[in-house]
């Protein structure tokens, strides 16, 4: 079991190590295509830790939420994308994008016993800012297509790694909790630098 929570940890670690502490969203012209938007959300941490913390999140809850969490979330991005490509307005889009990853991390580690379609629900919410401020970028790529297909594929992986611990720290029971409760205060404390720095 120690060796699962290692190679979770790790992994995440290597994740973390090649972002950027700069934020993913710089809503000005970043590369030309599918690997371009690959590489795009290792470049900011607030995307990093807003997928891997979905993801977390969607693992802890298990059953159908595994699947139904991250799936709505990359289609609500990528409807906040397409808001972004085509210069419709969001306020405070790095506000709510620090904000995501505040609450995240709040719900990770504090259990919150709401209905799944809540949980679901705002997992979604988030999505939009994190897809708004990538499609205002798309437009000034030479490929906006495969820029978009790279981002969605990092987005997914990000997911799939945050499920990939979550499940794991739910088998372990007490342990896992423990793992759980750190991982969604770090998420947190994150999210508050974020915010004050936006």
């Amino acid at each position: 079991m120690m060796r699962k929570y290692c190679t979770a940890a790790f992994s995440a670690l290597a994740v973390l190590g090649f972002a950027s502490v700069t934020e993913a969203h710089t809503f000005g012209a970043y590369g030309a295509g599918f690997g371009a938007g690959f590489l795009h959300p290792r470049g900011g941490l607030d995307h990093v830790l807003a997928m891997l913390g979905v993801g977390l999140w969607a693992g802890l809850m298990g059953k159908s939420a595994v699947w139904k969490l991250p799936a709505l979330f990359i289609a609500m991005m990528l409807a906040g994308g397409v808001a972004g490509m085509i210069g419709m307005a969001l306020p405070l889009a790095e506000v709510g994008i620090a904000l995501s990853v505040l609450l995240v991390g709040i719900v990770i580690a504090l259990p919150w016993n709401a209905s799944v379609a809540a949980r679901v629900g705002l997992a979604g919410f988030f999505a939009v800012f994190h897809g708004f401020a990538h499609g205002a970028e798309i437009p000034q790529a030479a490929l906006p297509a495969l820029y978009s297909a790279g981002f969605v594929l990092a987005t997914s992986v990000l997911l799939v790694m945050g499920m990939g611990a979550g499940s794991v720290m739910r088998r372990a029971g007490r342990p896992g909790m423990r793992w759980r409760e750190a991982a969604g205060g770090l998420i947190a404390a994150a999210g508050v630098v974020f915010l004050v720095s936006v």
